[in-house]
C-alpha cells in the first residue's frame, strides 16, 4: 500500500474558529465543521492518542485497543497494544530499517522481529495498515468526497447535533453518500488492491473481501474485472470537538452496517516529543 496517513488533503481552506462555551454561530454549517476540521488535523505535527479499533471482518466486528505515538514529517509511529495483546509493540521509522517495521511480541519467538508493514501478519484481521496511523487517511477520504462531488457534497453533509466524548463538547456531523454503490472495474497493467484504493480512495480490505476470488491485495491481474465501490462509504459520522477542531470518533458505514470504528482516547496534539523517543533505546519502549 502506498503510504496514506490516517485518519484520515491538498487543498487549502481557511475557516472560522469555534470555542466549546460558545454555541454554533448560525452562519456555520455542516459543511464548514468538517473543513474547520480538515485544515486544523493538517497542521498537526505529533500525536498522541488511545485508539478503540472496530472492523467488520466477516461478519463480526474485530476489536483492538492501542496507544499510538507519531510524528507525522518524517513520519514516525510507535504503537503499544492493551487488547487484545496485551503488551505487543510496534515502531515503524519512515526511512529505516529498510522499510521494516520493528516488532516486539508477547510470545514467540520472544525478541526483536522486523516485518513489513504489507506483509500478510501485519495485515492480519485488520483494514488498515500501520501507515495509516493518524487521522490523515480518514481525512484524504473526506477531501476526496468533497472535490469529487463539489457544490453537491455540502448536501451530504449535515449537523446532528451536540454531545460529549470522555469530557469533551463534540459537534456530531453526519455525511451521508446517495452514490454509493459498487460498480465494474477493470484492472489495469501494474494495478493491485494498494494502488486502486490509493487512486480512487475507497478501501482495498473491502475490495479484496467483496471479490472472492481475491487472496489477496496483490492478487489480481492486468484485464480482470473486479467490483469495487464508487466511494469509501455510504455514510459517516464524526465526532468533532469544538474547542480542539479534531475528531474524536469515527462512525463509517457500507451499504450492510457499520463497518468501522474508531475512538480516540487522552489525545494529546503537538506533544514534546522527548529525547530518544521513536528509536529502539527509548527507556519508554521494550525493544
Amino acid at each position: 500500500m502506498n503510504k496514506r496517513f490516517l485518519f484520515f488533503i491538498a487543498i487549502p481552506l481557511s475557516f472560522l474558529l469555534f470555542s466549546s462555551t460558545n454555541p454554533l454561530p448560525t452562519k456555520s454549517t455542516a459543511e464548514n465543521l468538517t473543513n474547520e476540521m480538515i485544515a486544523r488535523t493538517k497542521h498537526i505535527r505529533s500525536l498522541a492518542y488511545t485508539m478503540k479499533r472496530q472492523e467488520r471482518i466477516g461478519d463480526k466486528m474485530n476489536e483492538t485497543i492501542t496507544e499510538v505515538t507519531l510524528n507525522r514529517k518524517p513520519f514516525k509511529v510507535y504503537t503499544h497494544s492493551l487488547a487484545p495483546e496485551k503488551g505487543l509493540e510496534v515502531l515503524y521509522i519512515e526511512g529505516e530499517n529498510h522499510g521494516k517495521a520493528l516488532i516486539s511480541p508477547t510470545g514467540f519467538p520472544w525478541f526483536t522481529i522486523k516485518l513489513d508493514p504489507l506483509g500478510k501478519i501485519m495485515r492480519k484481521n485488520q483494514h488498515h495498515i500501520i501507515l495509516n496511523s493518524g487521522y490523515d487517511h480518514v481525512i484524504s477520504i473526506l477531501e476526496h468526497i468533497q472535490n469529487r462531488y463539489g457544490s453537491d457534497s455540502k448536501s451530504m453533509l449535515t449537523i446532528k447535533g451536540e454531545t460529549k466524548i470522555h469530557g469533551h463538547d463534540c459537534w456530531m456531523v453526519e455525511f451521508k453518500n446517495p452514490h454509493f454503490k459498487w460498480i465494474p472495474y477493470t484492472v489495469k497493467k501494474g494495478e493491485d488492491l494498494n494502488s486502486i484504493a490509493d487512486r480512487l480512495k475507497i478501501g482495498e480490505y473491502m475490495v479484496m473481501e467483496k471479490n472472492k476470488e481475491v487472496d489477496y491485495y496483490d492478487d489480481i491481474k492486468e484485464g480482470q474485472v473486479i467490483s469495487i465501490p464508487i466511494d469509501y462509504c455510504k455514510s459517516m459520522v464524526v465526532y468533532i470537538d469544538q474547542k480542539r477542531q479534531i475528531p474524536l470518533l469515527f462512525k463509517i458505514y457500507d451499504d450492510q452496517g457499520l463497518y468501522e470504528y474508531y475512538e480516540f482516547f487522552d489525545t494529546r496534539v503537538d506533544y514534546q516529543i522527548q529525547k530518544d523517543e521513536f528509536t529502539e533505546e527509548y527507556a519508554g519502549y521494550d525493544f
